[in-house]
């Protein structure tokens, strides 16, 4: 007998929906799964998270991702907490400290879900191999955001890089995001050229970000390095998310590395002019396409 036929979208986030904590502001829905999902969907692509929350998950914040049309069958919620981080307010928000955490993802919850782009956006530890392999193999653009298999959090919740997380994704072909830091933590080199070819080198095409700088996009035919236009950012935090849903989704349209880098930082520079997760009109991530300005690069 065949087994059920998996629920299949353009575009599948997968990872933890978070809670952030930045400074006094109300508890902000986070998370890469919620950036990603929102600007897919807002771009006319069918789009689905993949994600385990708490109990104390508030229920507005899942209604506010069905308005803006996510698909939320792949969200559990489970006994427990949900993921839960402290961001330091201020220019370059960071991540200070892990609250809490939810349980981590398992096969069965991925099992039954494919994307044309699969975006795996964990945060927190919550993606095992296991569960990577599952997305690779049912996936056309498997885009893979380093940060959450980087992350190690002590007793207290503080955060740190440990390279050794990498070792999951050990074999697995597809496109790599890290930012700066997480870049030179991965590859020990400053240059944020020579860190993407080397992670271009061990996973194929790799992407690293650098803030208001724009991005660099390392693979096999060579390096494009992209630089946005300025504008009147209001908030950076989840930039690097966007960028990321943004590349998987000009990739699998086009195909062509500098048109999906011009489009992803585009879409990332657009998105520093809106708090939170929000649907990014694409006239306006057009029009600072056309500003972007790309160098080619040889390997």
């Amino acid at each position: 007998m065949r087994g059920p036929v998996a629920r299949e979208y353009d575009y599948l986030a997968v990872g933890h929906l978070t809670l952030d904590d930045i400074g006094r502001e109300r508890l902000r829905l986070g998370g890469a799964v919620a950036y990603g999902s929102v600007l897919a969907a807002g771009l006319g692509l069918s789009a689905g998270v993949v994600s385990v929350v708490g109990e104390d998950f508030p229920r507005d914040r899942l209604d506010w991702l069905r308005r803006h049309g996510v698909e939320l069958s792949g969200v559990a919620v489970r006994r427990g907490p949900s993921t839960r981080f402290r961001i330091v307010p201020g220019p370059g928000r960071v991540v200070s400290s892990l609250s809490s955490r939810a349980r981590p993802l398992q096969v069965a919850d991925v099992a039954p879900f494919r994307g044309k782009i699969t975006h795996l956006g964990p945060v927190a530890g919550e993606v095992s191999r296991e569960v990577a392999l599952q997305c690779a193999s049912s996936c056309e653009v498997l885009v893979v955001d380093l940060q959450g298999f980087l992350r190690k959090f002590d007793r207290a919740g503080r955060v740190s890089l440990s390279p050794e997380g990498l070792n999951s994704l050990e074999g697995i072909q597809g496109v790599v995001h890290a930012n700066e830091s997480e870049a030179r933590g991965t590859t020990g080199l400053t240059d944020p050229l020579l860190a993407a070819r080397a992670l271009s080198r061990r996973f194929g095409l790799a992407a690293v970000t650098l803030g208001e700088r724009g991005a660099v996009v390392s693979g096999p035919d060579g390096t494009v390095v992209a630089r946005p236009p300025a504008v009147d950012a209001e908030d950076d935090v989840g930039a690097g998310d966007v960028f990321c849903a943004a590349l998987g989704a000009a990739l699998i349209n086009d195909g062509r590395v500098d048109e999906a880098a011009r489009f992803a930082v585009a879409a990332a520079a657009a998105s520093t002019k809106f708090a939170g997760p929000r649907p990014i009109p694409l006239d306006l991530i057009r029009r600072l396409e056309r500003d972007v300005r790309i160098t080619y690069l040889s390997r």
